[in-house]
């Protein structure tokens, strides 16, 4: 709870702050890794506590699994639709049982629930993922590969832009740690499968490591637990030959009878002769670029731009509050005209938004014939609108371009990263600092060269489906996953594409009958992998294509997909309930919402953190209570100031927790006045600027929180059951629910008396008055 406004810096007492500590545990090999993230809570209160946690996880892995352990109590988490996952979970709140709840907001943001933890008991999490790892070559595409192993510790901060632009924005935002952040580190341990230590020779730019050989490869560790304010990023040597079309061939999760195979396409080692280049660099200036990740991003474009040759053209976009071009359009790449603009982009200095669409739109456009148009899009991504930014990029990509994404800081946006580069058919580097930046910029030389394959094309009669639908080009030090699903019988995979002078490529494999796979076979449940590939596809197709009328049908086959190949997305949630309730349910218990660190290199101010605050966004409803024989609060409160005759501020913040026919449950916190919980009889308004409705109500007294005094900080819930007859009118019904899913409440106290002098309660909606 708190008051309303924005997110802000918060003070974290290491003492109350429930989240202790977090272990990552994961296993890597050929291009593919499964971890285990395990988080350590405790209930530090003497009430049940409800824990809200916004928290990463890697945007292009697939969710497997949720467990939760309390005590002797193993509770395993089961996929639902997220509306029928959320009622279930609001359920269990009402019956004593402890139970979580895991919700995707983004590819790579997640909202985690934990209700009804007892006092002072200590609960573990256990969130399983499976996760493609990057591949990448020097610029040139000579040499030996590298492999990188990369999980999210801390969610970006987002830029929202107009108010409602992003619907979801109070799920996105969260206060920030202050000071030295809070007290949860992470400890890691990584078996990498490829190899002994002297073959992979592992390495990180962000942590110190501890390297050791292991039975079954190399065991990395981290020298020390690392802050929650950074991404974990492993790299280590690709050995062995690499093929060019690598084949894996699995199932799926329990409850998923599909055969699945995971596709690798590697480029080749030779080098490429470039094509002429038309260059368009967009680099983000806004306020949380201030500092490190602007300097790094200086740093990639200066490498970019010294890369051309005579041949080659340049454009040079700054954006933040709006598009501020830095050269008057294309610059032929002459050294005077090269050093002229790597001292404009050296000139640039942070404030502002974060308005890149518009910035993207004047970049998407056909250039010279015969010149591989490149645009790079340098920016840490921190928009909660992400997707205009993508569906712009696909529905405007001309032929011949290529959008790629160079993520900035210690946590960049990757679900912007992505989804842009998805859509563009280019690729996604990652620097968190100065001196990585030119690791990312050769990636993006390599990249931004003629493309080696094009149109790569999956066919024959073992593949029922591929994901995703248009893999992009295979280009010089980038390989190219791709997801099937294959039929039981096997037959053969037919891949086809063509080199940038249109001879065409050809290859194929033949796929062994379910059962007899031998060296193929992998004990990974690809069918995830399948599954999220396939969410990603529908949801560009949502970016881009959703606001002609489509996007219901969109969603529907996304929930559809997510429950066929049982993994997380933004229609389905894990959910795990106890079988027996762990605490009194009619107690008065604690809702706290964990602070976040802020990402190692943002500046506070640069983000608007620049003072302390709390987290709670604008109400869009209210509740009004009131009471004539006994004031449910202190009747102090009500009073006006004598000294200014100013009103007291009597809003809290609430939310509606369930709604049906003849029931009606809502949660608020005690604020700094002691509160009464009634009991008995009490009439209910329904309120909205159109009119209003009265219901005749008792609340229930074995859902509700116990009637008394309640101290300030505690949560009371209030469930209110309307008389034998009586129904709430299908619109309101509906209106409730919507206010359960989009908005908190407002709760206001007034001293008035109800009908026939009993406790009243009258929630309105919208911009409804208080009721007479």
């Amino acid at each position: 709870a708190g008051t309303a406004g924005k997110p802000g810096l918060v003070a974290v007492d290491g003492r109350t702050f429930p989240l202790e500590g977090a272990r990552l545990s994961a296993r890597a090999r050929g291009g593919l890794a499964r971890s285990r993230l395990v988080q350590r809570y405790r209930n530090p209160y003497d009430e049940p506590l409800e824990v809200l946690y916004s928290m990463p996880l890697p945007a292009d892995g697939a969710v497997l699994g949720y467990t939760i352990r309390l005590g002797d109590r193993v509770v395993t988490g089961e996929i639902e639709g997220a509306e029928a996952a959320r009622e279930r979970y609001e359920q269990a709140l009402i019956e004593g049982r402890s139970t979580g709840l895991l919700e995707q907001v983004r590819d790579d943001t997640f909202v985690q629930h934990l209700g009804n933890l007892p006092p002072g008991a200590d609960v573990s999490v256990e969130i399983d993922v499976l996760q493609p790892l990057a591949f990448a070559r020097a610029a040139g595409g000579a040499g030996r590969g590298t492999w990188e192993y990369r999980f999210p510790t801390v969610t970006g901060v987002r830029y929202h832009g107009a108010s409602g632009r992003v619907p979801d924005a109070e799920r996105l935002d969260s206060d920030r740690a202050a000071g030295e952040g809070t007290p949860a580190r992470i400890e890691l341990e990584l078996v990498i499968e490829d190899g002994a230590p002297e073959e992979v020779a592992p390495e990180a730019e962000r942590h110190r490591l501890e390297v050791t050989s292991d039975p079954e490869g190399t065991r990395v560790s981290l020298a020390e637990p690392s802050r929650l304010d950074r991404d974990i990023a492993i790299r280590w040597r690709a050995t062995g030959d690499e093929p060019r079309a690598r084949l894996a061939i699995g199932g799926g999760l329990p409850g998923d009878e599909g055969r699945y195979a995971l596709l690798t396409l590697t480029p080749p080692d030779a080098p490429v002769r470039a094509a002429r280049r038309d260059l368009t660099l967009l680099i983000d200036a806004s306020g949380s670029m201030h500092g490190v990740p602007l300097e790094t991003a200086k740093a990639i474009a200066r490498r970019l731009l010294r890369s051309l040759g005579p041949g080659d053209r340049f454009a040079i976009t700054a954006f933040a509050t709006r598009p501020h071009p830095l050269t008057r359009g294309y610059r032929r790449a002459t050294g005077p005209e090269v050093e002229a603009a790597c001292r404009a982009v050296d000139r640039l200095a942070a404030g502002g938004g974060t308005e890149m669409v518009e910035a993207l739109k004047g970049a998407l456009r056909r250039l010279r014939p015969g010149a591989q148009h490149q645009v790079v899009l340098i920016t840490d991504g921190y928009i909660g609108f992400e997707q205009e930014a993508v569906g712009e990029v696909l529905r405007r990509l001309p032929e011949g371009c290529r959008v790629h994404v160079a993520g900035i800081g210690a946590v960049p946006n990757r679900t912007l990263g992505l989804g842009v580069s998805r859509a563009g058919r280019g690729i996604e580097v990652i620097a968190a600092t100065p001196e990585e930046a030119g690791r990312a910029a050769d990636r993006l030389l390599a990249a931004t060269g003629a493309p080696l394959l094009e149109g790569i094309r999956i066919s024959g009669s073992a593949v029922t489906a591929v994901a995703p639908d248009r893999p992009r080009d295979l280009l010089a030090g980038a390989a190219v996953l791709i997801a099937l699903e294959l039929r039981p019988a096997g037959g053969e995979i037919v891949i086809e594409a063509r080199h940038p002078d249109g001879e065409v490529w050809r290859q194929s494999r033949v796929v062994p009958a379910a059962g007899d796979e031998g060296a193929l076979a992998t004990e990974l449940p690809l069918g995830a992998l399948f599954g999220r590939e396939r969410v990603a596809d529908l949801e560009m197709r949502l970016a881009g294509y959703g606001g002609e009328g489509g996007a219901d049908s969109i969603l529907d086959e996304i929930e559809a997909t997510g429950l066929r190949h049982r993994i997380v997305s933004r229609r389905t949630s894990l959910v795990a309930v106890s079988e027996e309730p762990a605490v009194d349910p009619t107690s008065p218990r604690r809702r706290v919402r964990l602070a976040s660190e802020l990402p190692s290199g943002v500046s506070a101010e640069g983000v608007g953190y620049g003072s302390f605050g709390s987290a709670l966004r604008a109400p869009q409803m209210g509740l009004f209570v009131f009471n004539e024989a006994e004031s449910l609060y202190s009747r102090d409160s009500f009073l006006a100031d004598e000294a200014t005759g100013a009103e007291p501020d009597r809003r809290l913040p609430a939310r509606v927790v369930s709604a049906s026919e003849r029931r009606l449950a809502v949660e608020f916190e005690v604020p700094g006045d002691r509160f009464t919980v009634p009991e008995g009889e009490v009439y209910l308004w329904l309120a909205a600027p159109e009119g209003a409705a009265l219901h005749a109500s008792r609340i229930d007294p074995g859902t509700s929180t116990r009637p008394g005094p309640v101290e300030p900080g505690l949560l009371v819930r209030l469930v209110f059951e309307l008389e034998q007859g009586d129904r709430l009118d299908p619109e309101w019904l509906e209106r409730l629910r919507s206010a359960s899913r989009e908005c908190p409440l407002l709760i206001e106290v007034i001293p008035a008396g109800g009908p026939d002098g009993k406790n009243g309660f009258a929630l309105a909606i919208g911009s409804a008055s208080p009721v007479d």
